[in-house]
């Protein structure tokens, strides 16, 4: 084996081509804790390592000692490439960084084939793009064709925008018929707006919102905060529809609240519909309005009472005294809603209203001498007047005639209303009330909330 050794510097040098060739033979050159340099002269020429086709296996710093190698020049127009066959190129950097840079252009591309960046079976951490103190556009896919992108992760979580810096996210195109699915398995989706709006449009599509066959709890707006929960437009023909299966469709059912359907406004009409079931308007009270299907309806919290005298109540007018029925002998309550009937007679208006009172009263001891009986029902606002001769009208043979009075009042809340009888042109107050029978009510007062 032939060899050029010294200990001074040798050059080799060509005016045309310089060949080191070893033939099916390792060519090494070593420069110990030396540089070498290849190609580091002024001039513009082309390097090539490997370059002939036939198959090869290059490697650059593949050795054990510490080494740092640079292959290409920032200079000018200068490039570097380095090509493989099938067998790949690997850059490789044990326990520290391996860098591509640029100052323009791409960096990775691949004509065919894969390009992986972290593909390998290693636990570490892949940055696209994260330098901090430069702003710049990373784009990941493109709009050609029938292209592609898959984000996958495996348990970890998937971000998107999610830096503190203020910025605009956007996820799908408006393009066409473009599909944007946001999928989540048995985790939660959460999609929020920290202090800004959280707009979803789908233009003249279909907005679905929990839409598929799964059982599920749907909720808007149920947060502990105060919000304002709007539902439908108010924007010409729109049309808003809630609807529920066999289960019960509840508005306003958690805490105290008021509760507005509809509007004042124009032609605003309201419909409530109810098919074969009953339909019911209940307070903290009770049950104040129940209907029925056919039509028939109840108000079981409307005020109403009837009353009657069931004792003989003797000598309470004849020669002119004027009797509050009840003052002597006590009323006996048939009903009475609301409890707003004494029985001392005294009916007291709950609430401001139009009320219908109805009185009848049968005397007794009616002579010939009582020539004018006055029945009245007196309120607050005013008196109403029943004015006959009881003696030209009383049964014969029984002193007996009956007082019949009915009126609707205008009554204000607090307002009282009292039924008295009152007959004149008696020798004394001889004329008696007369009690009604168990069941034979001959001697009523009675009255209703109208509306």
């Amino acid at each position: 084996m032939g060899k050029i050794k010294t200990t001074a510097e040798l050059a080799l040098e060509s005016g045309t081509t310089l060949d080191i060739t070893a033939t099916n033979a390792a060519l090494t050159v070593a420069a110990g804790t030396g540089t070498i340099s290849i190609g580091d002269d002024v001039a513009v020429n082309t390097i090539s390592i490997g370059s002939v086709a036939a198959n090869k296996t290059i490697n650059i710093g593949f050795g054990l000692a510490n080494m740092g190698i640079r292959i290409g020049v920032a200079n000018g127009t200068s490039s570097v490439s380095i090509e493989s066959g099938t067998g790949g190129v690997s850059v490789n950097s044990v326990g520290g960084s391996a860098s591509l840079t640029g100052s323009t252009g791409a960096i990775i591309d691949s004509a065919a084939g894969t390009i992986g960046v972290g593909s390998q079976n290693s636990d570490n951490a892949v940055d696209i793009g994260t330098l901090a103190t430069a702003g710049r556009t990373i784009t990941i896919g493109n709009a050609t064709g029938t292209t592609a992108v898959t984000v996958n992760v495996g348990t970890g979580a998937l971000n998107l925008g999610t830096t503190a810096t203020a910025h605009a996210t956007n996820l799908g195109s408006t393009n066409t018929t473009s599909t944007t699915t946001v999928q989540s398995g048995t985790g939660a989706l959460n999609v929020t707006a920290t202090n800004g709006a959280l707009t979803v449009n789908s233009g003249t599509g279909a907005l679905g919102v929990s839409t598929d066959a799964s059982a599920t709890t749907l909720s808007i707006g149920t947060g502990a905060a105060a919000k304002t929960v709007t539902v439908g437009s108010t924007n010409t023909t729109s049309a808003t529809t809630i609807n529920s299966g066999t289960g019960a469709l509840g508005i306003g059912t958690s805490i105290a609240k008021t509760i507005t359907i509809g509007n004042t406004t124009g032609a605003t009409a309201v419909n409530v519909n109810i098919g074969t079931g009953d339909f019911t308007l209940a307070s903290a009270s009770g049950t104040l309005i129940s209907q029925l299907d056919t039509g028939e309806m109840t108000q079981p919290l409307q005020p109403a009472f009837l009353a009657s005298v069931q004792t003989d109540d003797a000598d309470v007018t004849g020669n002119g005294a004027v009797y509050t029925i009840g003052t002597n002998i006590a009323y006996t309550e048939i009903f009475d809603l609301g409890s707003d009937f004494n029985t001392n007679g005294t009916f007291t208006a709950p609430v401001t209203g139009r009320y219908f009172f109805s009185g009848t009263v049968r005397m007794a001891g009616v002579t010939v001498l009582m020539t004018e009986g006055q029945f009245r029902i007196t309120t607050s606002n005013r008196v109403y007047l029943s004015n006959i001769n009881p003696s030209t009208s009383a049964v014969p043979g029984t002193l007996r005639y009956t007082f019949h009075i009915c009126s609707h009042a205008d009554m204000d809340a607090a307002d009282t209303a009292v039924l008295s009888i009152q007959i004149l042109g008696g020798a004394a107050n001889s004329a008696d009330i007369d009690a009604s029978a168990a069941g034979t009510e001959v001697n009523m007062f009675s009255g209703d909330l109208v509306c």
